[in-house]
């Protein structure tokens, strides 16, 4: 079998996927609309531009969706489809075990135990990093002042800052992150448990720790989803997730679809609580939860995969790239299959309704007797660009409404590079993105059958063995059952944007084509100035004006070495920039108190190949402002003794002079997180903490768990 061969074969069930919703974008459009039944919520605006379904209604929607999927999936991959039954919700069963599994229970199933509060002493500390001041974000490290918690996978560990002492253990694993506040533990974890299927589930504990020898739980609420994000405003905690809306599972002669219907402590989501959108392929589920009372409302709307949340207190964006991003790449091909006579405009129709009946496979027969036995090669600049769906959510308390959907076109990098700002009374959302264009590359390979005879000797004895297998395409033993189809897609250019959205979800002004050919890497909103950096040689830094939301305008840029990946504000004027140049970690100051003239004033390169965990999560930095200090994680590869090590710097900077000094580098296996409590400074590692004298930071001594 030459390399040819081996290479198209091994790629086949990868090709399937790619060209899985090879002609979903038409399809869809043939579909039955949907029931509307607009729903409202007493004192919030409308679920606008959503609708919500009954169970029969919703399970339909996404069964005919589904169906479609897989009658395009079946062109490529030897499955028949069959008549479809709609079956009723899957229930996902609860599991209950003596080894402290998850248990799918009711909330009424955990008592809440009285506990007593201790009024919190007057101490300054840190908190979480985060994007929005009062929007608190969900880590592996959290404080009060008092009680240090730490998730370390497999446990939860529970320091007492008061005598600097291990005080207990929660026996908990898999916990993805923590809040703390006054003596309420929140935890959030994910696990898998077994229905018809592995489903995520997201677990949230919460538990008094007004005595931290003792963590009493007080409530615990699940819900089916993979974990996407959270928030906490004061004491209300909101936690989104996303899971399938269906099963698809194929025998030799029936497919079956499983539509899914998202549960909360065990029961079904009710069907006025899940609304409809274009995007079916996944439920996104938002939990709003009083973790002073335990009450909780959840809300669902189908859509697609969640890769970024940002929310003001009011205010929840959600978003996902869309689920049609390949279909203009996949009638691509359907245009060129035509061009060359493989397929007529009444086969094309005729195609469309027996793959939304689910005969794909049929499709694919037919499609495969019509090409031609030679290889054929497609390239084609396909002017396609990547789209970001938003979905817009007004929060009150426990009370969530939909304000809508808007879209914008290219990639958003992450949380930064969305954010609200205000000029005057209204308000405004400005989104960067990384717009990619693409060309596609296709190769339709017939490839025919042979038989091999191998004779194997074991033991004297003689064992024969037969094997098919394809070994090329010249040959006149082709038939329509093989084809073999090599899907390339790659970007052919890049460029960036900003965009501008006003509170009607309207597009009101845009920046296009800045740093064509390049990526964005760092955004940080500030005030009414958008700096972006984006890269390919070197770091441009740019000032954006968005002080007029309907006329944006570039202010000034700076091109420098190496580039960043988190900026984060010290002041109003100076802008710090962590990155990387030369494979070595890079910190710069930027002034940009003018930022048509930005400047870099001090710079500080760390190790060589070395690396932090800011790069890519910004919580993972710690900030002092009393004494003008900051703490972050760092790796570092060491030439003198060939190792990786691992630790925190701590770095002093001057606003008054501009400069940046390592004060000290401290070594510590598995380092998390940095925090400080009054005068005290706690580097958290996952096997102990490192106790420091601030601001000398001199050690003090050191807690092991």
């Amino acid at each position: 079998m030459n390399r040819r061969t081996l290479g198209v074969l091994s790629i086949v069930m990868f090709t399937a996927g790619l060209v899985l919703p090879l002609i979903l974008l038409t399809l869809y459009n043939q579909l039955e609309k949907p029931r509307e039944v607009p729903t409202t919520q007493p004192g919030l605006p409308g679920q606008q531009g959503l609708v919500s379904l009954s169970y029969k209604d919703l399970v339909d929607t996404i069964t005919k969706r589904a169906l479609v999927i897989h009658g395009v999936k079946a062109l490529l991959t030897p499955i028949i489809g069959a008549e479809l039954p709609v079956d009723v919700p899957l229930v996902i069963q609860s599991i209950s075990t003596e080894t402290g599994e998850l248990v799918i229970m009711p909330v009424s199933a955990v008592k809440p135990i009285p506990t007593s509060r201790v009024a919190p002493k007057t101490i300054e500390y840190s908190t979480t990093n985060v994007q929005v001041a009062g929007v608190d974000e969900h880590d592996i490290v959290k404080t009060n002042g008092r009680v240090i918690a730490i998730a370390r996978g497999e446990d939860v560990v529970i320091i007492d800052a008061t005598n600097n002492t291990v005080a207990s253990y929660i026996d908990i694993p898999g916990v993805r992150g923590l809040y703390l506040v006054n003596n309420t533990l929140v935890l959030i974890r994910e696990v898998s448990v077994a229905s018809t299927q592995l489903t995520p589930v997201i677990d949230i504990f919460l538990y008094d720790v007004s005595n931290p020898g003792e963590p009493r739980l007080v409530e615990r609420v699940n819900v089916t989803s993979s974990l996407a994000g959270s928030r906490l405003v004061n004491n209300y905690l909101y936690i989104v997730g996303f899971m399938n809306s269906y099963e698809i599972k194929s025998s030799e002669d029936r497919v079956v679809v499983s539509v899914q219907i998202p549960h909360v402590n065990g029961e079904s989501l009710p069907a006025e609580n899940i609304f409809l959108s274009e995007d079916c392929e996944t439920y996104i589920v938002i939990l709003a939860l009083d973790i002073s009372s335990g009450e909780y409302s959840v809300k669902s709307y189908l859509g697609g995969v969640v890769e970024w949340i940002y929310m003001v207190p009011d205010r929840l964006y959600i978003a996902w790239r869309s689920p049609l991003t390949m279909y203009a790449v996949s009638l691509k091909v359907l245009e060129y299959m035509v061009s060359q006579g493989y397929l007529t405009q009444e086969e094309f129709e005729e195609y469309e309704q027996m793959i939304i009946e689910g005969r794909g496979a049929e499709v694919r027969s037919r499609i495969s007797v019509k090409i031609q036995r030679h290889p054929e090669y497609l390239n084609l600049s396909l002017g396609y660009i990547d789209e970001t769906t938003f979905l817009v959510l007004d929060i009150r308390g426990l009370e969530v409404s939909s304000r809508g959907l808007f879209k914008v076109p290219g990639e958003v990098l992450d949380q930064f590079a969305m954010e609200e700002y205000c000029v005057g009374e209204s308000r405004f959302m400005v989104i960067a993105t990384t717009l990619s264009k693409y060309r596609l590359y296709l190769w339709m390979w017939r490839p025919y059958m042979t038989t091999i005879h191998i004779m194997i000797i074991k033991g004297g004895e003689e064992e024969r063995l037969t094997l098919t297998t394809i070994i090329g395409e010249d040959s006149e033993n082709i038939t329509g059952e093989h084809v073999l189809w090599l899907v390339n897609i790659i970007p052919e250019d890049t460029s960036n944007n900003v965009y501008i959205v006003d509170e009607n979800l309207n597009i009101v002004a845009e920046l296009v084509n800045l740093a064509q050919g390049e990526r964005i890497f760092a955004a940080r909103l500030i005030k009414n100035i958008l700096y972006l950096v984006t890269f390919r040689a070197v770091d441009p830094l740019f000032a954006i004006d968005l002080s007029n939301p309907y006329q944006p305008r570039v202010l000034g840029y700076l091109k420098i070495p190496g580039f960043s990946e988190y900026l984060h504000p010290l002041s109003e004027n100076i802008l710090l920039g962590i990155g990387l140049e030369d494979w070595s970690l890079k910190i710069s100051l930027f002034d940009v108190t003018d930022p048509a003239n930005m400047s870099e004033v001090a710079k500080l390169k760390i190790g060589v190949f070395s690396d932090s965990e800011v790069l890519r999560d910004h919580k993972a930095f710690t900030v002092d402002p009393r004494y003008e200090y900051f703490v972050i994680p760092v790796t570092a590869f060491t030439t003198t003794e060939d190792k990786v090590a691992e630790g925190f710097i701590v770095v002093k900077y001057s606003l008054e002079d501009n400069t940046l000094t390592l004060l000290k580098i401290i070594d510590l296996e598995k380092p998390l997180r940095a925090l400080y409590t009054g005068n005290t400074l706690y580097l958290v590692g996952y096997s102990k903490t490192l106790i420091l004298e601030i601001p000398e930071f001199t050690l003090r001594g050191e807690i092991t768990y």
